[in-house]
């Protein structure tokens, strides 16, 4: 799930959700939303998407193609 995708990559580069946020470039209320799942990331803008990605060390292909990984089971 691209949720728990965003929480383990903040964990393991030791920074907080707001640290994570600011580096995003989003609101700490946005970075919430997409960590705890509340809001899908796929959903949310390519800027959003990139600089979360981009601030956590993420390939943007991981948490799309574990998307489609969920859907087709």
């Amino acid at each position: 799930m691209p949720a728990d995708v965003i929480h383990s990559a903040r964990l393991r580069k030791g920074f907080t959700q707001e640290e994570a946020a600011e580096k995003a470039g989003i609101s700490i209320r946005t970075y919430q939303r997409l960590e705890h799942g509340e809001r899908d990331i796929l959903e949310a803008s390519m800027k959003t998407g990139l600089g979360l990605c981009a601030a956590l060390g993420i390939d943007p292909l991981t948490l799309i193609l574990d998307e489609e990984r969920r859907a087709e089971s």
